[in-house]
Order: structure tokens, then sequence, then C-alpha cells
């Protein structure tokens, strides 16, 4: 699978390069992202217990971006995330999920080229639930703040679509779930595939 991802990459690194489109980003241009891909959960200190809330799962969202600049775009990014099931040495079934909204800057390296890089800052709000069932029996949700960071890169298909790979790790801050205290924070990465619109 890395394999055939790489070899994707790589043609279109080259073939956009001799197809005469117009590469880059101008100020003043608007884009519109879809993206899927997967999720995973870290490990969670519930009341000084450390255990995995989930495995594993997928991701979905949207965001809009604002180029007000050719290097700085700006834009809002919605996210759910969720984890597969995951079974503890206890015997218990954990789970976990997330939603984010967040107001987001993107930073772009070499934005006058059809690949580039690029820095994601998001910050915002979220929305986490984690349960538990078997020996332990948990079920709780809280809302708190939550700000992302992560390393991206977009390839110009031509001059409407873009094909963008993004990894994002997501940080919830919140300090218990109902009457349960959260030694650390409530954190998620993802790895995303995202289709872009110009215009």
């Amino acid at each position: 699978m890395k394999k055939i991802v790489l070899a994707v990459l790589l043609t279109l690194c080259f073939s956009n390069a001799f197809a005469g489109i117009d590469e880059g980003i101008d100020a003043g241009t608007k884009n519109l992202f879809v993206y899927g891909g997967s999720a995973y959960p870290y490990a969670l200190e519930l009341n000084g217990v450390e255990t995995e809330y989930g495995s594993l799962g997928y991701a979905f969202g949207a965001q809009f971006v604002y180029n007000s600049k050719d290097w700085l775009g700006l834009g809002l990014d919605f996210n759910y995330s969720k984890a597969d099931d995951n079974l503890t040495s206890t015997g218990d079934t954990t789970k976990s999920q997330m939603w984010t909204g967040m107001f987001m800057m993107k930073i772009y390296l070499y934005p006058e080229e059809g690949v580039r890089f690029y820095l994601p800052l998001y910050g915002g709000f979220g929305n986490a639930k984690i349960s538990s069932s078997g020996t332990t029996n948990l079920n709780s949700t809280e809302t708190g703040l939550a700000a992302g960071t992560g390393l991206g890169i977009d390839f110009d298909l031509n001059d409407m679509w873009i094909l963008g790979v993004e990894f994002r790790f997501t940080r919830m801050f919140i300090d218990s779930f109902g009457a349960n205290k959260l030694n650390n924070d409530f954190d998620y990465s993802n790895g995303l595939i995202k289709l872009g619109y110009k215009f």
C-alpha cells in the first residue's frame, strides 16, 4: 500500500510540471476541501490508571480556506474522528470519539509551486466521548477548547482540483470525564487524504 501511495505522489509531482496548468496559490482565491482517513486515540490516564480508549479508527471532515496572501490561508475546519473498539487486558471494551470545529491557518512553503508543503495551525472547540463496558462501566462526554497542528502537502491536479495529504495532531484541553479525573489531555492523531476545489 505504501508503495502505491508513493507511486501516485511521484506521478503527480512530475505530471503537473508538464501539464501547463495554473500552479500555485494566488492571493484572494478560495479552496473547499473534503477529506477522510485514519484516527488514532492516545492513552488516557483516568484516576491514575492508564487505559487505551479505542484503537486505530477512521476520520472525515471538511474545510474552507481563504488565501488572504499567496503564502497564508485562513479558514474553518470541521472534523469527526472515531476509534475502533479496544479490548483491554482486564476484559473491558473501550472506545472514544471526537468532534472538532476550529479556525485554521495554513502557512504555505513555496506557494507558487504546483507541489507545496504547508504547516496547518488549528484552534477552536471540541467534544470528546469515551465509554467502557465490562468490569468497568463508563459513558462520559466533555466539551472544551481544542488545538492542533501537523504537516501537509498539496498537489495541483489541474486548474480546479487539488489532492492533499496531511498528518494532524489534535489536543482537547479537558481535566475530567464526569467525576473521573483526567491526568493528561485528550489527544488524537489523523492521517488524512484531501480533495480540494479551487475557486
